[in-house]
């Protein structure tokens, strides 16, 4: 009988270590970011009480218009103005090295549901182009999108071509009532109108007398 060879085995365990990378250090601005969007609901109307309104003021900046005859439609682009006041976004700026005032991109924040009551485009998209909100640290916010706005407008042509026409830009919230957003023209002005030879149009809020 033939014994078989025995067969030696070594087994050796390395161990490596592995150093943990450290965390980029945050700026304030994102220290800032983080804590106002953290539990943050950009569907819940911004305050304190749901019993509160917001308060938003609308203005804009006529850059071009048109009129078609045929349809009594008139559209514009413009930039809006809108502003209000989001009390979930209030900091002291000690706490961030003095920092005022910051940026939040579109779906981040709250944001009022004003569309143009008297639209003739029967998509009804949204009219408002992307645009950041500026917002300050007693909680305001400034929103200035581009808007492409369409209208009805009944346009009387017994005069034309020397008419002058006045048609009405009537806005207003599409969900809220007035006890949830209130409405009045940007920084208090006590009118918005443009004035020209052959059109003009005045800007009514819905709910304000």
């Amino acid at each position: 009988m033939t014994n078989s060879p025995k067969i030696s085995t070594t087994t050796t365990t390395t161990t490596t270590t592995v150093r943990p990378v450290p965390a980029k250090p945050k700026t304030q601005r994102e220290r800032l970011r983080a804590h106002l969007l953290e539990d943050y609901d950009l569907h819940a109307h911004p305050v304190k009480d749901h019993e509160d309104n917001v308060t938003v003021g609308i203005g804009m900046a006529i850059i071009h218009y048109d009129v078609d005859e045929e349809r009594s439609v008139f559209s514009l682009d413009a930039w809006m103005r809108m502003s209000w006041v989001d009390a979930k976004l209030v900091w002291d700026p000690a706490d961030y090295d003095n920092l005022t005032q910051i940026h939040f991109g579109v779906g981040e924040i709250w944001r009022p549901d004003i569309l143009l009551y008297n639209s003739a485009d029967p998509s009804l998209k949204h009219p408002y182009g992307d645009a950041h909100y500026v917002v300050s640290s007693d909680g305001s916010v400034l929103w200035v999108p581009p808007a492409h706005l369409e209208g009805f407008c009944k346009l009387s042509m017994r005069l034309w071509p020397l008419d002058t026409q006045r048609c009405k830009l009537k806005f207003g919230s599409w969900t809220s009532h007035g006890g949830q957003i209130d409405l009045e023209l940007y920084k208090n002005m006590t009118s918005v109108r443009m004035t020209c030879v052959v059109i003009c149009m005045d800007l009514i809020l819905q709910g304000v007398p």
